[in-house]
């Protein structure tokens, strides 16, 4: 990226969290913005949180197969917006108090004898059985033939039911009674609802028992001991009619609006302001959340410029005081130092090696698509990850952490296209078995077995030559392999039938390789020459038609090719890719398998260009895996991915001679990248360059 354009997209997101740019005269700036994935992970790993903001961020440009790659990461105005508004909603979710969710206790009138409490969400709160006694209203079933068969509390004179509560949060809660009257004289029935023996509301019951009413209130309960009653006031009788309450339950709900302490604030929140004097505490807040957010110790004007933009000296109460921090965190996610992963570089463009804390963000991004964590930052923090033992180590213990699935998803997911399988879709009525769920099983099966070679530390040509695979029942079914794979405890390795092997065999590669209604010889053919031999053929010319993609055709898929292969302009390139192509047919456009293509039996015969002859896939796998381009390619991916820049060809192809020679496995090839000078040092500066 050239000096200027680097320069004003710095000076811009500088001066949008209100930095001033560096005036350092003997070091530049290498600018990494960091891609969509490498957002949501940071802010996680850093917060906690499990918002996931940069999914509505732009989407990430693409260069040489990948999303990371740094001069291709631009910045524009609306971009800075969208940081400032994610920087907003992350610190509301990290600091603002949680919600309580209410609680909700029914009581129930059940069988004429008792009442039913049923906490939801609160441990301990409860509801103490009706009592019964002779100056209150005993529960009784309601008498009236045919109109209603539940059980409800009958007062037939004036009577209180009390509902003694205990364990209750203090707070205000939703009050509901299910209610209906038997009517009798001029007045409706009164009810009361009254906490411990004061009235909070009365009713008028007008409701009846073809259609009963929920008369509702909200009460403040300021004790967790305290007794809710419901009392009938205006008894009528005349000797022949008789004015009753009938009550069948009573709900409480809150309390409302209550909150409880959000366990993400601690991360940021280290210590408790002195309110007499809350700066040194705002000052170590501050400090540390920076820190980790920018990947590197916080230099002392830094701290003072964040501090005073926030105003922490001048915060007079604990509300101040929360601002100031709000801000002053605003500030450092919006800043260049956490958007990008910048590292400083001598002006003169010499080579030379990384600090520790930029060698431990390179290295938590290339595994992790993250931030370190406390282990790779005290590492870096003691000054010793630069040596060869302890960067090993590190790599080691990383790989082995959940948090090292980034590096298969976001590495083997671009390198192998299988991102692009997630926006295929085979034609349904061409491949009716195929839906979403067989779609995600295929793109497992491939990081699976990526997964258990780097884990077991097997050789590369293994993802070729594999005679085994990781299948669901689902997948199991698909490749009809039997009762093989039809365990329900996830993805289990099973062995592949005679014809499949390794990544040729896998559905996820031979269906994004496919058009949407049939087989591409050409897509497949390219396919491995630009992601397995890094041998991409040139574009096509313009203005070529390709074949039609016409389900029912008087020849074969292959015949039909040959005959446009007989085009001059489209011979050179098709001679290298079809018979690649062809050595997959037996294999339709999901993968199945296949003898034969509409009515004509397939011929997945073919010659690669140097002479070497094969039949199917299996035998083209095995070529393939012995090419002396393919550990050159795996070499060259995987440190393409790991730089974020395209490598120096001949360095990259010294350190793949280096690996095949010593026969050693994928695991191998990471430590390698991890520890090689093109990873450990600054890259080569050029003429007017500053970000790579």
């Amino acid at each position: 990226m050239h000096r200027t354009l680097a320069a004003t997209l710095s000076v811009l997101l500088l001066a949008a969290c209100g930095e001033q740019p560096p005036t350092d005269t003997e070091s530049n700036y290498s600018l990494h913005r960091l891609n969509r994935v490498e957002y949501n992970n940071t802010v996680r790993d850093l917060l906690g949180t499990a918002l996931r903001p940069a999914d509505h961020f732009p989407p990430d440009d693409v260069s040489h197969g990948f999303d990371n790659i740094a001069n291709v990461l631009a910045l524009s105005p609306v971009q800075v917006e969208m940081y400032h508004r994610a920087a907003d909603q992350l610190i509301t979710d990290a600091l603002t108090p949680l919600r309580t969710p209410a609680t909700v206790i029914e009581a129930e009138a059940l069988d004429g004898e008792a009442i039913a409490a049923a906490p939801v969400t609160t441990p301990g709160a409860s509801l103490d059985p009706y009592a019964k006694n002779e100056a209150e209203a005993p529960p009784t079933r309601s008498y009236k033939p045919g109109a209603r068969t539940a059980d409800a509390w009958k007062f037939v004179s004036e009577a209180a039911l009390p509902l003694p509560l205990t364990g209750l949060d203090p707070g205000v809660y939703h009050v509901s009674v299910r209610a209906w009257t038997e009517r009798a004289g001029p007045t409706p029935v009164r009810m009361n609802l009254e906490l411990d023996g004061e009235v909070v509301r009365a009713f008028d019951i007008l409701a009846e028992v073809d259609k009963p009413g929920v008369y509702r209130v909200d009460v403040t309960f300021d004790r967790p001991d305290q007794t809710l009653a419901l009392r009938y006031t205006n008894d009528f009788d005349t000797g022949s009619r008789w004015r009753n309450l009938l009550i069948d339950s009573v709900t409480l709900e809150g309390p409302m609006g209550a909150t409880e302490p959000n366990p993400l604030r601690a991360r940021i929140m280290v210590c408790e302001p002195d309110p007499a004097n809350p700066a040194p505490c705002g000052r170590s807040i501050i400090e540390q959340f920076a820190t980790r957010a920018w990947r590197r110790p916080v230099h002392p004007d830094e701290l003072t410029d964040l501090e005073t933009l926030a105003g922490i000296a001048t915060a007079t109460n604990r509300d101040a005081f929360d601002a100031s921090i709000e801000l002053a965190l605003t500030a450092i996610l919006t800043s260049p130092h956490f958007v990008f992963r910048v590292e400083r570089r001598p002006v003169d463009g010499t080579p030379t090696p990384l600090n520790n804390h930029e060698l431990a963000s390179r290295l938590a991004y290339f595994l992790w698509s993250s931030m370190p964590d406390d282990a790779l930052f005290d590492a870096a923090a003691n000054g010793d990850l630069s040596e060869t033992k302890r960067l090993e180590a590190e790599i080691d213990r990383m790989l082995a952490d959940p948090r090292a699935h980034a590096f298969v998803d976001n590495f083997v997911g671009q390198w192998l296209t299988l991102r692009g399988l997630e926006a295929h879709e085979p034609n349904r009525r061409t491949y009716p078995d195929y839906d979403l769920a067989l779609k995600a099983d295929m793109i497992g099966e491939t990081k699976q077995l990526f997964s258990a070679l780097l884990r077991d530390t097997r050789p590369a040509d293994e993802l070729l030559t594999a005679g085994y695979t990781f299948t669901t029942p689902r997948l199991a079914e698909h490749y009809d392999l039997g009762g093989a794979g039809q365990s329900e405890a996830g993805f289990v390795r099973v062995a592949l039938p005679t014809g499949r092997m390794g990544l040729l065999g896998h559905a996820s590669i031979l269906t994004a390789t496919s058009h949407p209604n049939r087989t591409s010889p050409v897509k497949r053919g390219k396919w491995v020459l630009e992601q397995l031999l890094c041998s991409a053929p040139p574009p096509p010319p313009p203005a070529v038609e390709g074949l039609p993609n016409d389900e029912q055709q008087s020849a074969s898929l292959r015949q039909r090719m040959e005959q446009h292969r007989s085009d001059p302009v489209c011979a050179g390139c098709h001679k290298i890719m079809d018979p690649i192509g062809f050595g997959l047919e037996h294999y339709d456009g999901t993968g199945k398998w296949r003898d034969l293509d509409g009515e004509h039996p397939i011929d997945a015969t073919g010659t690669l260009p140097d002479g070497r002859a094969f039949d199917g896939g299996v035998e083209l796998a095995e070529l393939i895996a012995t090419d002396p381009r393919f550990p050159q390619c795996v070499t060259r991916q995987m440190l393409t991915y790991a730089l974020g820049s395209e490598p120096d060809l001949l360095g990259s192809n010294q350190l793949a001679a280096t690996w095949s020679d010593d026969g050693a496995g994928l695991r191998d090839l990471v430590r390698m990248i991890a520890t090689s000078d093109a990873f450990r040092n600054h890259p080569p500066q050029t003429p007017g360059d500053t970000a790579r």
